[in-house]
């Protein structure tokens, strides 16, 4: 039988499939890379976004700031990123 197919981008996929978004600080403050990072309450987003909600770079990033050293995040190239973290 075939894989199923469809858009690992929507929030229920990513919760039916047991994914993970991780959120990363790359600004730099006075010479050094903040490097705060931690994972996106995808349960939050789902109660206030719906499960069709889209987690793009651009959707999501721009509604962040750092907690660590305050960046702000911005929809393209700004110091805030995600990356998807498989399930094991």
């Amino acid at each position: 039988m075939g894989k199923k197919s469809y858009r690992i981008n929507r929030l229920g996929n990513l919760l039916e499939d047991a994914y993970q978004v991780l959120i990363f600080c790359a600004a730099e403050r006075e010479g050094r890379t903040c490097g705060h990072s931690a994972y996106l309450d995808l349960e939050y987003l789902r109660r206030r976004f719906g499960l069709e909600f889209e987690i793009m770079h651009h959707t999501v990033v721009p509604m962040l700031r750092c907690s660590k050293c305050g960046a702000k995040g911005v929809p393209y190239r700004g110091p805030i990123r995600l990356q998807l973290r498989v399930p094991e």
